[in-house]
């Protein structure tokens, strides 16, 4: 039975006509909740799925993987736990194959794939070559990258805002800020909450490396976002938990920013609320550096922990960045 709660509506059956016009007005949460070790078991029905899956879409006579299928496959090839499955099933299947196998599936050049995707030639060569590995988008975008639609998926995550962070840095004026930040999201996020996430945080960061205080950030935010920035993170905390969603963690990371006391702070703050942290921490820190500035400790412990390939494409922002007034 799944149970719906909304702090205007509670249902443990199934209405569907009070469910369906609820929906039509509101928003809502849906927990699924895991009870023991044998909720993370693979399932007959699962292992069923997928060997329909593979006997229907894997060709097996193709002539670049004669060895890959020789037998039928059987529960015995499949790990019970989920960490194993796909520990083996990824093994020989790797980000750089993958991209060299849709680059050759679509027919298409080395060079037009680096120069739509606004990739420096020499970055993209260490990716294809495997001494370079991006980190993936997780959950669907994976899908959308790795799938044969490149249109964008209406998508409102907070995955928009944490990656905008240089539109707020690299452009002259506002408008222009909040311009690119807005194509920066549509590609993939496409949904107005994911646009408005995107754009927010752009915003906040321009405003905050230009001079603007606090207060003059805020009445900015809710004037132009709508986001309620009343509360403080000693008020959000109890309450808050994992939410993945622009509009549940965009003005949870503004609050941590207008809470924090310098750039550590903001750190410690954001952290501390808890839910999606990693992600929140990420916007919240954009915004700290943009205010506060980036300490030279924490200048120095990047650079030991990366490699001299990104201390290049650092450099490279930096001097790009240097020439925005």
């Amino acid at each position: 039975m799944i149970k719906f709660f909304t702090k205007d509506f509670y249902c443990t059956e199934s209405p569907n006509e009070e469910i369906s016009s609820f929906l039509l007005k509101n928003e809502i949460d849906i927990f699924l909740v895991v009870y023991d070790d044998e909720s993370f078991k693979i399932s007959e029905k699962l292992f069923n799925d997928v060997e329909n899956f593979l006997s229907v879409n894997l060709d097996v006579s193709k002539k670049d993987e004669p060895e890959k299928i020789d037998k039928k496959i059987t529960k015995a090839d499949f790990p019970t736990d989920v960490d194993t499955f796909i520990s083996v099933s990824n093994q020989n299947y790797n980000f750089q194959n993958t991209l060299q196998k849709l680059i050759a599936d679509r027919n298409l050049q080395n060079k037009t794939v680096y120069q739509k995707a606004f990739i420096d030639r020499k970055l993209f060569s260490k990716i294809i070559s495997n001494h370079h590995t991006p980190l993936l988008c997780g959950g669907v975008g994976d899908f959308w990258l790795f799938g044969k639609e490149t249109e964008p998926y209406g998508s409102y995550g907070n995955g928009s805002a944490m990656r905008v962070s240089s539109a707020g840095w690299l452009f002259k004026t506002l408008e222009r800020t909040r311009e690119v930040a807005r194509w920066s999201a549509e590609v993939t996020h496409n949904h107005p909450e994911g646009i408005k996430g995107a754009e927010s945080i752009a915003s906040v960061i321009f405003l905050a490396r230009t001079g603007s205080s606090k207060k003059e950030i805020r009445d900015y935010v809710e004037k132009e976002f709508g986001y309620d920035l009343s509360h403080t993170c000693d008020e959000i905390r109890p309450g808050y938990f994992h939410q993945e969603s622009c509009q549940r963690t965009c003005p949870e990371a503004i609050t941590a920013f207008m809470d924090g006391n310098d750039f550590e702070d903001v750190i410690r703050t954001a952290v501390s609320l808890g839910g999606d942290c990693d992600t929140l921490t990420d916007i919240a820190c954009a915004m700290g550096e943009a205010f506060y500035g980036l300490p030279e400790k924490f200048k120095t412990r990047v650079l030991e922990i990366t490699t001299p390939e990104m201390h290049e494409v650092m450099k490279r922002y930096d001097e790009k960045n240097s020439t925005v007034v």
